[in-house]
């Protein structure tokens, strides 16, 4: 087996009779960002929680009584999926294995088991451009972009388009805001809540740089060939197609290809 496929089969699950070859295992919690684990590299990053977490349930004195109000995570979810699903890994084109997995959109990670067990503990897959998780319609890969405010960003990418001059991402990410207990007895407490986010990435073949779609016609009509401006506008003024939906990107971008060919 190739030095690289001996290396990164580690990223896999814990249980799996593969040789471990400095492997980097993330251990962390939800929602809060992961942390390295030096003891026991497929430890369940969820062992340890943030104060963030911590502070799920608020006890409130009345009447002597204590009573309890629940403002933890209850509204919305860190995972795009809650369930572990299928899927396999890639380095580069090469297979290491078949995984089940969960995305992290808020802590930005993977989550990998081996079966489906309840008992079995996840770990985090580690963050490399070259490694690839693959399922059904799902393609995530690591990787660095611009925002539409030119900062320089890292995180998860969900290829939808190959085309053959545009490539197109997806990109969902999740915010977490805390909750509130009750000011007082005529008003309920404020739930803690996961916010879900849909953000679009265009690659051209001539560039390396990945770059956010953005929403606004003029803008996005910008980025490409001035000869086709006018087609562009018209195209997407008389389909009327929206650029926050996913569907249209994928029309707007293949017709431009059509123009571009």
């Amino acid at each position: 087996m190739k030095k690289s496929s001996t290396i990164l089969l580690s990223l896999l699950i814990g249980s799996i009779n593969f040789s471990i070859v400095n492997a980097q295992v993330i251990s962390g919690s939800a929602p809060g960002a992961g942390v390295p684990s030096e003891n026991d590299p497929y430890a369940n990053f969820f062992q340890k929680w943030t104060p963030m977490m911590q502070k799920l349930f608020q006890e409130v004195k009345n009447n002597q009584d204590y009573i309890e109000y629940n403002i933890g995570p209850d509204v919305g979810s860190a995972y795009v999926t809650d369930s572990f699903i299928p899927g396999k890994v890639y380095y580069d084109d090469e297979h290491l294995g078949d995984v089940y997995y969960r995305y992290n959109a808020y802590n930005n990670e993977i989550e990998l088991k081996k079966t489906n067990l309840p008992e079995e503990k996840e770990i985090a897959l580690i963050k490399d451009e070259k490694i690839t998780l693959k399922a059904k319609d799902v393609q995530l890969k690591f990787s660095n972009f611009y925002t539409s405010k030119n900062s320089y960003e890292s995180g998860y990418l969900n290829l939808i388009y190959t085309g053959n001059n545009y490539t197109v991402y997806e990109r969902i990410y999740i915010t977490y805001s805390e909750g509130k207990p009750a000011q007082n007895s005529m008003v309920n407490p404020i739930p803690s809540k996961f916010t879900n986010y849909v953000n679009y990435f265009i690659q051209t073949d001539s560039e390396d740089r990945i770059k956010e779609i953005p929403t606004k016609k003029n803008k996005f009509i910008s980025m490409f060939d001035e000869s086709n401006s006018f087609q562009i506008e018209e195209y997407i003024k008389n389909e009327n197609l929206n650029l926050k939906n996913k569907i249209d990107i994928i029309k707007i971008i293949n017709k431009i290809e059509f123009y571009n060919s």
